[in-house]
């Protein structure tokens, strides 16, 4: 079952649009936009265990407010699902506008602004529901075990809030959630390359790693690995979800769509500026990571200095830096970024 079931909930969930509707009224398909949208943030175990509890009226007071985050993202993509549907009525004679003598259609300038609205009313609804999972995380376990949240947890970086530090994200928490793929991709195809995976999981597994450079100033090398992942998280973000394969083929994003002007002063990127993003993020990305690479270097050749134990040495043993001492020496430069690319 779902986890919103009656109109009243509905009602509640977005009152300033349903304030009229009716109990008789249908509910749009619930059910597929929960499976579209909420249950790969859950996780399985977790939305069984809140739809047995919901089903027998047995929701704690934090499972409770649970669901009314969960409510709120689910009913705005559950119209936004549906919305054709509602728009329109198929009957014995063909398909017809939705209208009464009392109510009128709507506008298409009002539709797409409804439209506009539902879309920031689910992804806000979403950043705050993953919001309260981070912070009560402790208290859901079932989500704090899922596959959906230890593969994240496993990450250089592990929160969109963490992330924007470094590139600023819109809606950082639901931006993240749809990042991850390509973060994960940075790791396996960058940091794994370059550091190597003993070095990669002894980075992460280190809050600050501070290395004293001449002149006695600190540089938080953990930092420079965080802004080389976002950074080179964008440029492949640049490469993956502009062009988009579907019914269609590879398609891209219209721009200049003079019907909509429900964006907040924001149109769609054009290919050249979105390709001058790209360029932009992967010099930025394999500069940082070229200066992290270089201090970690100069740290096991006795040239800086850092508090750093065996653990280090250990994890440096195994790494592309240590297995190619004839190559050039690394800089903070560009001279070696080369080694980088795809």
């Amino acid at each position: 079952m779902a986890l919103l079931t009656t109109i009243t909930e509905l009602r509640a969930a977005l009152p300033s649009l349903f304030s009229r509707l009716s109990q008789n009224a249908n509910l749009p398909n619930i059910g597929k936009a929960q499976r579209k949208h909420i249950n790969g943030i859950l996780g399985n175990d977790l939305v069984d265990d809140l739809e047995t509890k919901y089903k027998n009226n047995g929701l704690s007071d934090d499972e409770k407010e649970l669901l009314k985050l969960i409510q709120l993202p689910l009913a705005a993509y559950a119209v936004l699902d549906d919305m054709a549907f509602l728009h329109v009525i198929v009957a014995d004679g063909g398909i017809f506008t939705a209208g009464t003598d009392k109510l009128q259609p709507a506008h298409r300038w009002e539709y797409l602004e409804l439209k506009n609205t539902l879309q920031d009313y689910a992804i806000d609804g979403i950043e705050d529901l993953l919001a309260y999972l981070y912070d009560k995380k402790a208290d859901f376990p079932l989500w704090a075990d899922s596959p959906e949240f230890t593969e994240l947890d496993s990450y250089i970086i592990k929160t969109g809030t963490d992330f924007s530090k470094y590139y600023t994200l819109y809606s950082p928490l639901y931006t993240f959630w749809a990042l991850k793929p390509l973060l994960l991709d940075v790791e396996e195809n960058y940091l794994a390359g370059t550091f190597g995976r003993d070095l990669l999981a002894w980075i992460k597994n280190h809050d600050k790693i501070e290395v004293t450079v001449p002149g006695g100033g600190l540089v938080d090398v953990k930092k420079l690995v965080k802004k080389a992942a976002a950074f080179l998280t964008i440029k492949h973000a640049c490469e993956h979800f502009t062009p988009r394969l579907d019914k269609n083929g590879f398609t891209v994003v219209q721009t200049g769509n003079v019907d909509d002007n429900s964006n907040d002063g924001f149109t769609a990127a054009t290919q050249q500026q979105v390709q001058q993003k790209k360029i932009t993020c992967d010099k930025e990305g394999q500069n940082y990571l070229s200066k992290s690479a270089f201090y970690l270097l100069n740290v096991a050749d006795g040239i800086y200095s850092a508090d750093f134990d065996d653990s280090f040495t250990t994890a440096f043993e195994g790494s592309p830096l240590k297995k190619e001492p004839d190559a050039k020496p690394w800089t903070n430069g560009n001279e070696r970024r080369k080694i980088f690319g795809l």
